[in-house]
């Protein structure tokens, strides 16, 4: 018994201290180290079309050989150079603050002129936006959303397609009237992010002509950023539709800002003098013409009634308010006696006392203060 005893127990030894038979091997799991990160590659969106040219409008664009802002750099940019986006961007967005404004887009492949080829941040181009869809959606639209706020964006959304679509009379005159409503929203706002921007460097609020319609951005020192209408795209408007009543009513347009079709703050009738001040040409022949043509605009058709009034309003207001003339006396009257010969039917009794009473105190220019034939001086 004490034998047999003896024998299991050394079985017992055996069974514990002889390899397993199977083939399975232990590994200990890996140790993560706690700063270790793990970056996943970006997913990569690739959109149709031909290359399109992009502009570089940051001081400064870094071309990276990857989407990451820590891959390695290839080429630095300046701004106005040009790159062309080959039809692939990052599915996700970086925020980055470019220039004192904070920017949330994603990194689109470029090509130069060397043929080399990397990755630009959105944020760092502009490019004619409606013109490229693909493009359009992946940053254009993210950056009006991101800088203007959810309802502005859905409005401009709206007067984008409004204005492709626009085939009539009076949708022209709606998109016209909607248009100065987002004309003046996206004015303030972009003077807001001016203001709050935490650098000396102004932000680039340009590629905004791409995506308004119609419009011009322009920046002027001491006063921020403004949005004019450009009346030659207004006239290519006009002409999508088959009446005649808006390329007439644009034409008047064409006349007020006879320089280069685009609504600065000094219209055809006032030229600055040297000093900065705004001076009547009212003796030149401008004022007559441009009324003449808003009497034939309205005698066509009364549907811009009330844009053209304004005109006229400025106009008579240019005549009767200023103190400053750049022709002599007698070509200021002829001009005025000319105006109130013609006895247009939308220049009423108030405007006529204005003219009248005006040509009373050029009579007395000096005692009353008022500067003429300031050209001659």
């Amino acid at each position: 018994m004490r034998c047999y005893r003896l024998i299991l127990w050394w079985l017992g030894i055996l069974s514990l201290t002889l390899p397993s038979c199977t083939d399975e091997v232990v590994v200990d799991p890996p140790v993560e180290k706690e700063d270790s990160v793990v970056v996943k590659a970006p997913i990569i969106v690739k959109t149709k079309g031909q290359p399109i040219s992009l502009i570089v409008s940051t001081q400064q664009a870094i071309i990276r050989q990857e989407p990451s802002l820590t891959a390695k750099e290839i080429k630095r940019c300046t701004k106005g150079d040009s790159l062309f986006y080959m039809n692939e961007a990052t599915d996700a967005t970086t925020q980055i603050k470019l220039e004192g404004i904070e920017y949330d887009e994603p990194w689109l492949k470029v090509i130069w002129a060397t043929d080399q080829t990397g990755w630009v941040y959105g944020g760092c181009i502009r490019f004619e936006g409606l013109s490229h869809q693909a493009l359009n959606q992946l940053v254009l639209q993210r950056r009006i959303r991101k800088f203007f706020g959810g309802t502005l964006f859905n409005k401009l959304l709206v007067y984008q397609k409004e204005m492709q679509d626009l085939q009539t009379l009076p949708a022209f005159k709606m998109m016209n009237d909607r248009s100065e409503e987002l004309q003046d929203s996206l004015t303030q706002k972009m003077n807001h992010l001016l203001a709050i921007s935490e650098t000396d460097t102004i932000p680039d609020f340009f590629w905004l002509n791409d995506a308004f319609p119609g419009f011009l951005v322009h920046y002027l020192d001491g006063e921020g950023y403004q949005l004019y209408k450009d009346y030659k795209q207004w006239y290519k408007f006009a002409q999508q539709t088959p009446a005649p009543a808006d390329d007439a009513f644009v034409e008047v347009y064409f006349m007020v800002y006879n320089t280069d079709s685009i609504e600065y703050t000094v219209q055809d009738w006032q030229w600055p003098t040297p000093e900065g001040d705004l001076c009547s040409v009212i003796g030149k022949g401008v004022h007559l013409e441009i009324l003449g043509k808003i009497n034939k605009v309205m005698e066509q058709s009364p549907y811009f009634e009330q844009e053209l009034i304004k005109i006229k309003q400025a106009l008579v207001n240019d005549i009767a308010e200023s103190y400053c003339y750049w022709s002599s006396l007698k070509e200021i009257n002829t001009e005025i006696d000319a105006i109130l010969a013609k006895n247009y039917g939308f220049v009423n009794s108030s405007d006529l006392v204005a003219l009248k009473t005006r040509k009373k105190l050029l009579k007395a220019h000096k005692a009353n203060d008022i500067r003429v034939n300031i050209f001659e001086q």
